[in-house]
């Protein structure tokens, strides 16, 4: 489960509105334990292929708010990207409903927000953070460790390892692309 800052997403993307003060779902994407699976999965069934709306209708107040399109353009756009690349790939265990309120589920468990405020961790204007101190902080709540991306340096994503039920939180095989240390600006 990928979970973005939208401040420094909205940095280097042009975004209308910025949600504040909660990292919202950029996707929940099947892995194979070492890396991504193919970007490219088909499911024999041709009509879980697809995404179609009517299958998360009484989801979509939710996801407004946890799973919105940064760029400005709808998010039933960015949802139907996310289940024709990703979601897809696990209609094997769960179909469109299934996935989407998988994510929400997840997203909802964990505030990562709160997670790292509790430990004196903000987002905060030119304060350098211990990578080390942001993994140590979610994988004392979560039990396991995370993936942290950075944009140039500053805080993007944090990305939660989950076993193929979505249950449970495993340690991500890497450890992200950051640097000793990051920034998280609001």
């Amino acid at each position: 489960m990928a979970e973005q800052w939208p401040p420094t997403f909205c940095r280097s993307n042009p975004c209308p509105t910025i949600p504040q003060g909660k990292f919202t779902i950029h996707g929940l994407w099947p892995s194979n334990q070492t890396s991504l699976q193919s970007s490219k999965c088909v499911t024999k069934d041709p009509h879980l292929q697809s995404f179609n709306k009517a299958m998360i209708s009484t989801l979509e107040a939710q996801l407004n708010l946890s799973w919105p399109n940064l760029k400005g353009q709808s998010n039933e756009l960015f949802w139907a990207y996310e289940w024709n690349k990703h979601g897809v790939c696990s209609s094997n265990m769960f179909n469109q409903t299934q996935y989407f309120e998988l994510a929400q589920n997840i997203w909802s468990r964990y505030d990562i927000f709160d997670i790292l405020k509790q430990q004196g961790i903000s987002p905060r204007t030119n304060v350098w953070y211990p990578t080390n101190d942001i993994r140590r902080a979610i994988t004392n709540h979560i039990g396991a460790i995370p993936q942290i991306h950075c944009v140039n340096n500053e805080l993007l994503e944090i990305r939660m390892c989950l076993d193929q039920s979505g249950i449970k939180y495993m340690t991500c095989p890497k450890l992200g692309n950051c640097k000793n240390n990051v920034l998280w600006q609001p």
